[in-house]
């Protein structure tokens, strides 16, 4: 079954423009993780479950597989030559979920704002409609996004990613 999982979330990483899997830093974890929470979130669901930890949305099983990913290269190279019984409907939304992502698509800041306040929307309603309130409780979670040397402009540009891929009201 994990093999199964390996192939199918090398594809992806292939379709999101990565080059290769490669866990050892932070950062590059990090983004693994937001953006593979975001693109369910923009509707195309891989099996992952989410919780909330330290950095935002977090997936144990999403970090092992990465790492099995990781520890057979042969894995990924060969996930090229996948195909998805739907795979022009998933070409379509990683095309426009890489569009709504843009410039900020591999950016570990953004990625953790985006997802962040994604997972308070969609599990907390009482910030569901308040882009100030939801604002307020970024920084009571996360405080050190504070720091973030564009903060500001960094949710603002959430905000609006996350109206497109959501199709609702940010």
């Amino acid at each position: 079954m994990l093999k199964k999982k390996e192939r199918v979330l090398s594809k992806i990483f292939r379709m999101l423009n990565f080059s290769s899997v490669e866990p050892n830093s932070f950062e590059n974890r990090l983004v693994y993780q937001k953006i593979i929470y975001l693109l369910q979130y923009s509707g195309v669901n891989l099996g992952y479950r989410f919780n909330w930890y330290i950095r935002g949305p977090y997936s144990p099983e999403l970090t092992n597989v990465i790492f099995k990913i990781q520890e057979e290269p042969s894995v990924y190279s060969e996930s090229q030559n996948i195909r998805f019984k739907n795979q022009e409907e998933i070409d379509k939304k990683i095309t426009k979920f890489l569009k709504t992502l843009g410039e900020n698509a591999k950016n570990p800041e953004f990625l953790e704002i985006l997802a962040s306040i994604s997972y308070i929307k969609e599990n907390d309603a009482a910030y569901a409609n308040s882009d100030e309130r939801l604002k307020n409780r970024l920084i009571s979670l996360k405080p050190f996004v504070k720091d973030f040397s564009n903060f500001d402009q960094l949710y603002e540009n959430s905000l609006k990613s996350l109206q497109t891929m959501s199709g609702k009201n940010a």
